[in-house]
């Protein structure tokens, strides 16, 4: 059995869908959403545990924008339980800065872009007022509202939600997109 520590509900339902999208058992793993990763040592005990109980840990965390210094602390902390960083995940693409919003924009289909485009032209256009734009998390919501029927908007919440936003329609999203090759290896080397 896996367990994967995660920083949040929106990585719990992404990664549960892309999971069974990969052909992967769900059932066979505990996802854990929630979590602030930011602080490792608020999941020692739940780790010490999965270890002593022979699961795999993983960690799959956003990057961020300053990954080097969070990177540190987490190997080290890693290494105290005798893993490595092969064990981690980072949102992403296990290489670059970045969150799960930055993978979800890099899944939208190509004919889908200009909305992305008019959305970073309405952000900037409230900036200038001189309140705050949207952030990528505000750009996802609404990329994903603007493409709801009339039925679907009556339950925006349910479908643009991040914690339950579905990733099934290939209209909204593209999951053979080569942007998840790099979160299938690390899902299929670990949870196979």
């Amino acid at each position: 059995m896996a367990k994967l520590f995660l920083e949040g509900n929106a990585d719990e339902n992404f990664l549960r869908q892309l999971i069974t999208n990969f052909g992967l058992t769900v059932a066979d793993f505990v996802i854990l959403g929630g979590r602030d990763m930011a602080n490792f040592e608020a999941v020692e005990d739940e780790f010490s545990r999965g270890l002593s109980r022979e699961e795999k840990m993983l960690v799959v965390i956003d990057a961020d924008y300053d990954w080097p210094s969070r990177e540190t602390g987490l190997l080290k902390w890693l290494s105290s339980y005798g893993l490595m960083r092969d064990h981690v995940f980072v949102f992403p693409n296990d290489s670059s800065d970045g969150t799960l919003e930055d993978l979800l924009l890099d899944l939208v289909p190509e004919e889908n872009w200009p909305i992305l485009e008019c959305l970073g032209v309405a952000s900037k256009c409230v900036e200038t007022t001189g309140a705050r734009g949207m952030d990528k998390k505000d750009i996802v919501y609404q990329y994903v509202s603007s493409l709801l029927s009339k039925k679907e908007m009556a339950l925006r919440s349910k479908h643009a939600n991040e914690g339950k936003r579905p990733y099934s329609d290939p209209k909204i999203w593209n999951l053979n997109s080569e942007s998840l090759d790099p979160l299938e290896a690390f899902l299929r080397k670990h949870l196979s």
